[in-house]
């Protein structure tokens, strides 16, 4: 059976659904693991038996091939022969250096995860578990030890995520008639740097923590954009957003924050845009037809960071509290949306 798939669930008893569902926590804790020991990588050369893998990752031979069983029930690795294992499409997504790989945001779920230990609080409170657990938010665990590993994949695993829809964002949406364009949160400008190379007589500013922003003017060198493109370090909710922009764009950044410091973004923008230009905001939206992955990593979030996943209601909202009128919705890939607003 397909755990995914609801219409084929329908043909079985519900306690077996249920049961069959309870089990699938086990998956993404399974794919922590493989990334963690880099089973993925050892297997680029081809097919390995599980003696050699067990071997190469300090683990027990037979409890690995049972490990490597499961996860070859659901796509990620094939059994060629008796216990020797394979890569497959999705498997190859777990390599370290595979241009899809999302290997280091698979590593940042492990502190997900841990945080649904404590699910039940949040819901009582509302309140993510991060900050009971460590003691702190994410955003100020990360800026306390910018050198950590989880900090560096951290990093990773958001620019690995953000490739994945950079293709349909630019697809999506016509930059043409711009000339200025500030990525505000735009992480190590990946995003950004497409733009600039599909049109080359814009220009940009990426706006974001200084430790982000010094990552960004490395990629803007490597690609040959420093004389159409600048990296800015500050804190977004400071009023620091650089102005002159004809359009501002904040991809995925409103849904690492609760409402109430997303209208403070949302103002910060506004101010810096002086009363001209748009503002695209690209995010996941939640609509009646929306498939069950939003609404999961929805609530990743409130257990992470207090946030969440929203509405073009709760959007629409948001964006008029902070002077902003919600003008379209448009789809972008199979996941985002672009919310294009103006000032009200």
């Amino acid at each position: 059976m397909n755990l995914l798939n609801l219409e084929l669930s329908k043909q079985l008893p519900p306690e077996e659904v249920i049961f069959q569902m309870a089990l699938t926590a086990g998956i993404m804790q399974s794919l922590v693991i493989t990334a963690k020991l880099g089973i993925a990588d050892l297997l680029k050369d081809g097919p390995k038996h599980c003696d050699e893998l067990a071997q190469a990752t300090d683990t027990h031979s037979h409890s690995l091939y049972r490990f490597l069983r499961a996860l070859a029930s659901v796509g990620v690795f094939a059994e060629t022969e008796p216990k020797c294992f394979e890569l497959t499409p999705l498997a190859a997504c777990l390599q370290d250096k595979e241009s899809h790989s999302i290997r280091h945001f698979i590593l940042f779920l492990e502190r997900t995860y841990g945080c649904w230990g404590d699910a039940i609080e949040t819901l009582r409170t509302g309140k993510n578990a991060h900050e009971r657990i460590y003691g702190m938010s994410m955003f100020q665990y990360l800026d306390q030890n910018q050198d950590s590993a989880f900090s560096k994949i951290y990093d990773r695993g958001m620019a690995e995520v953000s490739l994945i829809q950079d293709a349909a964002i630019i697809s999506a949406y016509d930059f043409s008639a711009l000339e200025k364009l500030v990525d505000v949160g735009g992480g190590t400008g990946n995003l950004l740097a497409a733009i600039l190379q599909r049109y080359p007589s814009l220009k940009g500013v990426l706006f974001d923590r200084p430790r982000a922003a010094e990552k960004a003017k490395v990629l803007f060198e490597e690609k040959g954009l420093t004389n159409r493109c600048e990296a800015v370090g500050g804190d977004f909710f400071k009023s620091q957003i650089p102005s002159g922009g004809d359009a501002y764009l904040l991809k995925y950044v409103l849904h690492t924050w609760d409402d109430q410091n997303v209208v403070k973004v949302l103002k910060s923008c506004h101010q810096a845009m002086a009363g001209k230009g748009r503002l695209l905001v690209i995010e996941r939206v939640i609509t009646e037809d929306t498939f069950w992955m939003p609404k999961f990593a929805d609530l990743n979030l409130l257990m992470l960071l207090s946030a969440a996943v929203r509405t073009e209601k709760e959007f629409r909202s948001l964006f008029e509290a902070a002077g902003f009128e919600l003008t379209r919705v448009i789809p972008a890939g199979s996941i985002a949306s672009i919310l294009e607003g103006k000032i009200i």
